[in-house]
């Protein structure tokens, strides 16, 4: 079941609430009945109010009264009776309502987040839903916010950028109606992904939330920081925190830094720099192939098959390019490998990119054509 009207209820009555006859107008009843089967509406209370046919005057709506019989009443307010009272069963004055937090722990499990839910002090409508951990010692923080505006968006991501001190993230919103598109590509040039839940999540018929897409590739440009329209992109940066498209400037700035790395590796340079105990040992004249067989296996979200994924223009097969260029640039500890680990799969080896969570490292490819 898609959750488009759910979602778009919500960022504009947030947190979403109403008798089940208001919110079957907004929703309809089909998708409020699925929605309390899943316990994503939960009753909240008895309601204060009951909506009028054609309201008017300071008394409406109707206020619910509980009679001594403990059934309800919907009476007119105003002093001038202007709507007759309505006799109501205790389901129909049920306030049902969203849990932000209930909802949005809701969601970590389709979106695969760790960590926990919690309010972002200071920020109106949002959370911190939890961490993407695409690999260990990598955490993204992910958040929830919900506007009706394009101002109100753009000033809380702004707010969350400013906190966040350069570091990534994402964003999930519950649709990007709201969203300036020259926002959500401002934010995306910064690796900051805006994402819509209305074009992610549905409703299993299993009554769960799942998510229409890889998550994976949904969390993809977190952190991958892409040039404006007047920079060119000069190089393509792999660290511990992700991908960054970086600038000539900011390449030459990384650069001069290539002392603080276990592991600096540079395809322009076609050169490799790694730490071994006390000695840093160097390497020139790196052949391009094994840059582009290892970036390969750093973009494999699982394992890494050389003879089938990185097929190659040489003479060699795609294990022995593999093998040669992890012996050239990757680290050799006692625990094994420090970026490319080699996982045993039938009667043969693929490779997994799992970076140790100590080891500083920095893979400088060329930009994609």
């Amino acid at each position: 079941m898609h959750l488009t009207r759910f979602f778009q209820t919500l960022e504009t009555n947030f947190p979403l609430s109403g008798v089940r006859s208001v919110l079957a107008e907004k929703i309809g009843t089909d998708l409020v009945s699925a929605l309390e089967r899943a316990r994503l509406l939960s009753v909240l209370r008895v309601a204060d109010t009951y909506p009028c046919p054609q309201p008017g005057g300071e008394g409406c709506p109707r206020h619910v009264v509980e009679t001594e019989h403990g059934s309800y009443v919907a009476v007119c307010g105003n002093d001038l009776v202007e709507c007759g009272d309505v006799r109501l069963t205790l389901k129909e004055v049920e306030l049902l309502g969203i849990v932000p937090l209930r909802l949005l722990e809701e969601l970590r499990s389709p979106l695969k987040l760790g960590g926990t839910v919690r309010e972002m002090a200071g920020l109106a409508q949002a959370y911190q839903v939890g961490f993407f951990i695409p690999r260990p010692a990598i955490k993204h923080p992910i958040y929830f916010l919900a506007a009706a505006s394009a101002v109100q968006y753009a000033a809380v991501l702004e707010a969350l950028r400013s906190r966040a001190e350069g570091g990534s993230f994402a964003v999930i919103i519950p649709t990007d109606r709201f969203l300036a598109p020259e926002t959500a590509r401002q934010f995306r040039t910064l690796g900051i992904p805006v994402i819509s839940l209305a074009d992610t999540i549905r409703l299993s018929p299993a009554g769960t939330l799942e998510a229409t897409t890889n998550v994976l590739d949904l969390f993809a440009a977190i952190g991958r920081r892409t040039a404006g329209p007047a920079t060119e992109v000069f190089a393509e940066v792999l660290t511990a925190e992700g991908w960054k498209s970086f600038t000539e400037k900011e390449y030459r700035d990384l650069a001069s830094t290539a002392g603080r790395y276990q592991i600096f590796a540079d395809e322009r340079a076609r050169t490799a720099c790694k730490l071994e105990g006390r000695k840093r040992k160097s390497t020139k004249s790196i052949q391009p192939s094994f840059f582009r067989m290892l970036r390969k296996a750093a973009e494999t979200s699982g394992r890494f098959d050389p003879n089938v994924n990185g097929l190659t223009e040489e003479q060699l097969s795609g294990k022995q390019v593999f093998q040669r260029a992890r012996q050239a640039i990757d680290l050799k500890r006692a625990s094994g490998w420090a970026l490319f680990k080699t996982e045993q799969v039938d009667d043969h080896a693929e490779y997994l990119f799992r970076p140790d969570a100590d080891v500083e490292f920095a893979l400088i490819f060329l930009p994609k054509s």
